[in-house]
C-alpha cells in the first residue's frame, strides 16, 4: 500500500504539468493573435 500514494501523486503532478503546458500554449497563442490585430 505504500507504493500507491507515491504513484497517485506522480500522476497528479504529471497531470498538472500537462495542464500548465496547455495553458501556457493557449496564452502564447492568444498573445500572438492579439499582437497580429494591432
Amino acid at each position: 500500500m505504500k507504493i500507491r500514494p507515491i504513484f497517485y501523486s506522480e500522476v497528479k503532478a504529471a497531470y498538472f504539468a500537462v495542464k500548465r503546458e496547455d495553458t501556457l500554449q493557449e496564452f502564447k497563442g492568444r498573445q500572438e493573435r492579439s499582437a497580429e490585430r494591432e
